[in-house]
């Protein structure tokens, strides 16, 4: 099981990786078979590598910058979370979102789940996760 250090360095490089407009880190932090649900609950889930380094090829085109917002948080198992913000710019729209991304890592601290927790009362714009075409 990863340490609670190399999963909040994880989350760290996660963050970096958005704002820095860096597809192939952010990639590189998930297992070929990973799930993530962005946002969690409607049920949409991106699993897989191709799926996975699609998807973050579309998010760094539209993301403009990151922040962590609070202390990344680990846990006693192999879980952490990272309270942050994100810019976007969609069809000439800027947006910032407030989230909480809750993942689980694997025991080569590889990331196996993400649960992206947030919703459009939660951005300045109010849009919601079918305005984002992933």
């Amino acid at each position: 099981m990863p340490t609670q250090v190399e999963m909040k360095t994880a989350l760290q490089h996660y963050v970096q990786g958005l704002h820095n407009s860096d597809a192939k880190l952010l990639s590189s932090l998930f297992s070929d078979h990973a799930k993530i649900q962005d946002p969690f609950g409607l049920g949409r889930v991106v699993e897989g590598r191709e799926a996975i380094d699609t998807m973050y090829k579309y998010s760094v085109d539209v993301i403009d910058e990151a922040k962590i917002e609070a202390p990344i948080v680990g846990s006693h198992g192999n879980y952490a979370a990272v309270a942050f913000s994100f810019v976007t710019t969609v069809n000439g729209i800027i947006s910032k979102t407030h989230a909480i991304d809750v993942m689980t890592f694997d025991d080569s601290c590889k990331i196996v789940d993400m649960k992206a927790y947030w919703g459009s009362d939660d951005n300045s714009r109010n849009l919601s996760a079918t305005d984002y075409d992933f």
